[in-house]
Order: structure tokens, then C-alpha cells, then sequence
């Protein structure tokens, strides 16, 4: 099953609309890394970033040393993902929705988790989508239409959902930063 603006699986010939790339994800079957240019320690990435380093997805071999090379100061068992597998590469993007993101109101139709807000993978998305399931179906039972319980659910759940995700923009890329975070860098000052 393919989430909304994620792109189905390399086998399946359908692929949902991709929407704003937040970062992508180098996996081989049992591996994962971000993944960018040298350059500098932002994780968004072009979508052909794999060509526009002269690779092609069948090129293991050449994906793994640019990803090494990108990520030659993290620790050697974090680099271990990149170098002790023998799967071959399989690109994962992470997409977001636009912040805010709205649609227009239907009197018997609403959104719930990830249609409603998709975000990068930071463990909020899951959280909230259990809100609004457990939100909406309790508006269903204290109004007295679909439409009323739509439009309370909607009230409640759009400016949470934008708030949380103006919180997490951007936050795939420190997530999978090649730069210590602040608090990790006060930490290894002090050692």
C-alpha cells in the first residue's frame, strides 16, 4: 500500500504525484543513510541526484563511495550501514506537504494523518494521526450530522496539524545532518 505523495514500490507501474522533498534515503536491504551532495550539510536533495553524480541506480559500487565519501566523519559503526551489505541500492525519498496545508471542506469528506499532514519521519506523524482518528470519531458521536462533526474535526485538527508540521520543517534535514547538533557538540566540548 503506497501512502499519499509516496512513490510506490520500483515494481509497481502507478506512482502517486511526489510532493516537496524534504530529504532522501540511501537503503540497501539492510542499510540506511541520507544522502547529498559533498558539498555542503544540507540533507534536501534534486530529485536526479544519483545522475547529476553520474551514477545510475544499478551503480552499488559508486553510490556506496559517494555516500562514504559524504559521510566520512561519522562514527565507523554508523558508516558499518553503508559498507556491510551486499543489497543493492533502493532510493527512498522523504516528501512533506506544503506548510500550511488545507483543502476545500467537504460536508461528508475529511483527511486524517498523513493525507492531512504528511511530515518527515520524526515520530509526530503516527501520534497525530491517531488524534484525528480518535477526534473525529468522537465528533461523529456528539454532533448530529457528518457534515457538523466534519467541520468541528477540521477546526480542531488544521491548526494543530499546521503548528506541528511549521515545528518539523526542515526537520529531516537535521535529523540526518552530517553535522553534530548543538547539543551533541556541548557534550563532546566538555568530555
Amino acid at each position: 500500500m503506497s501512502r499519499p505523495g509516496i512513490p510506490r514500490s520500483p515494481n509497481s507501474s502507478a506512482r502517486a504525484a511526489p510532493r516537496r522533498p524534504t530529504a532522501t534515503a540511501a537503503c540497501s536491504p539492510s542499510a540506511t543513510a541520507a544522502t547529498t551532495p559533498a558539498s555542503t550539510s544540507s540533507q534536501r536533495v534534486a530529485a536526479d541526484w544519483i545522475t547529476a553524480a553520474g551514477l545510475t541506480i544499478e551503480d552499488t559500487g559508486g553510490i556506496r563511495a559517494l555516500l562514504l565519501d559524504r559521510y566520512r566523519d561519522w562514527s565507523p559503526n554508523l558508516r558499518r550501514l553503508l559498507t556491510d551489505n551486499d543489497g543493492r541500492y533502493v532510493d527512498r525519498p522523504i516528501h512533506a506537504l506544503p506548510v500550511p496545508h488545507t483543502w476545500e471542506h467537504n460536508p461528508t469528506v475529511t483527511l486524517l494523518g498523513d493525507a492531512a499532514h504528511l511530515m518527515p519521519p520524526l515520530g509526530v506523524g503516527v501520534n497525530l494521526a491517531l488524534l484525528d482518528a480518535c477526534e473525529l470519531a468522537l465528533a461523529v458521536v456528539q454532533h448530529d450530522t457528518v457534515h457538523d462533526a466534519v467541520l468541528a474535526h477540521e477546526k480542531t485538527m488544521l491548526p494543530r496539524s499546521t503548528q506541528m508540521q511549521q515545528l518539523l520543517d526542515h526537520g529531516a534535514e537535521e535529523l540526518l545532518s552530517t553535522e553534530l547538533a548543538d547539543f551533541a557538540q556541548d557534550a563532546t566540548a566538555t568530555d
